[in-house]
């Protein structure tokens, strides 16, 4: 059985990871929506569907396993909408 305090540093270091590699997929997505011309509204709805899809892998895949993982992917959701609000406004 896992105990509490042995699944803290698991926790934070899988969130860190999931939250790195949002970041990271913003930023290939928007160098292919440059490399193949996609408009601002078409590259919009194709992202917004793959966060949909993303979040909701992370949800399922992870509510069978930790109880508290779900947690942590609704803060990587939360998180990714703050950073896109604040990275929109600068480009």
């Amino acid at each position: 059985m896992l105990v509490f305090e042995d699944f803290w540093p698991v926790f934070f270091f899988i969130t860190a990871i999931l939250f790195g590699f949002s970041i990271g997929k913003f930023f290939l997505l928007r160098l292919l929506s440059v490399i193949f011309g996609l408009g601002q509204m078409e590259f919009n709805h194709f992202f917004y569907l793959l966060r949909v899809l993303l979040f909701l892998g992370i949800f399922l895949m992870a509510s069978g396993y930790m109880g508290w993982f779900p947690v942590s992917a609704l803060i990587l959701w939360v998180g990714e909408y703050v950073f896109l609000g604040f990275s929109g406004a600068f480009m």
